[in-house]
């Protein structure tokens, strides 16, 4: 058959094409409906604000806030005591440590002592000779955060907006902190910079004790309202519609509906090239067909008397 190839290789590319295109609309229509779900929470969004909390928000509608949130009251840490009138409250406890480390092809080892975030087991060290290398102690309080009941506009606010909002801030811990705490803890460490740790020099197994937290400020978001308290809105893309500051619906929609719109294009390109990469493979196969046809004899030419 002539050109057998280039109409197989056609025919191929062709059902490539049209597949491509169901699979890239398919893909596509998740970040279509975002977009349409985007467009409906900016126009359907009530305003709510610290000077004008609107209490006529059914369940399941859509907010825009703008204002300060507050915690119920100071966040405490139950098991050591410390509290600080914060909106998140973290701490983070460190072990000093042997770790075991390798070269890159992995035929020799080393140890080093460093802080790490958990006790270490030395016996799995695969050099450690006659147990040189041996861990101590274990932390009495490992890292944990803490958070309070938290408010904004005369509505419950859901803690999962700290997730992306503020930067983690410093909490000196000062000497009536510290004599407030449980006996294990006065018992065992002193304050150095205002962080805790084991008293007397540091050797394997001492214990490095701070506090971390997010101090409010003034922020706007978008969430939807369920009950009395405001969540975030769930757009499938992990996107946080929320920043320090004051900013419109139409802000903090946008970033939402420009990532939906990037996908979208992404998706729809890659279907394309899909498509285009069957035909150029069709073309070539057409090019390599003609190349490889038997060419036609020359005309003979014969000389005779005219």
């Amino acid at each position: 058959m002539m050109y057998g190839r280039t109409i197989m290789a056609t025919s191929v590319a062709a059902v490539v094409a049209v597949v491509s295109g169901l699979v890239g609309a398919g893909l596509a229509g998740p970040a279509r409906d975002r977009i349409k779900m985007i467009d409906r929470i900016e126009a359907t969004a009530t305003e709510l604000s610290d000077a004008d909390p609107s209490e006529n928000v059914p369940d399941g509608g859509y907010v825009h806030v703008f204002g300060m949130p507050r915690a119920e009251g100071p966040v405490k840490d139950g098991e050591t005591g410390f509290s600080r009138d914060v909106l998140v409250l973290k701490r983070r406890s460190q072990i000093l440590q042997w770790v075991e480390t390798s070269s890159n092809d992995g035929d020799s080892y080393g140890h080093r002592i460093e802080w790490a975030d958990a006790s270490v087991d030395s016996t799995r060290f695969r050099r450690n000779g006659d147990g040189h290398f041996f861990n101590a102690g274990r932390i009495l309080y490992p890292t944990k955060a803490f958070v309070a009941p938290l408010g904004i506009a005369g509505k419950r606010l859901s803690a999962r907006f700290m997730d992306s909002v503020w930067e983690w801030t410093s909490m000196p811990i000062v000497q009536a902190d510290l004599d407030a705490m449980p006996a294990p803890l006065r018992d065992r460490f002193e304050i150095r910079k205002g962080d805790l740790f084991t008293k007397g020099n540091a050797v394997n197994g001492s214990v490095w004790t701070s506090y971390d937290a997010k101090r409010a400020h003034p922020m706007s978001l978008v969430g939807v309202m369920h009950g009395d308290r405001i969540d975030p809105v769930d757009l499938g893309d992990g996107t946080s519609l929320a920043k320090l500051g004051q900013h419109s619906a139409a802000e903090l929609m946008a970033e939402a509906r420009s990532d939906a719109a990037r996908a979208e294009t992404l998706i729809d390109l890659g279907a394309g090239a899909a498509g285009a990469v069957g035909f150029a493979f069709a073309a070539a196969t057409f090019l390599d067909e003609r190349k490889s046809r038997p060419k036609a004899p020359e005309p003979a030419i014969i000389w005779g008397r005219g």
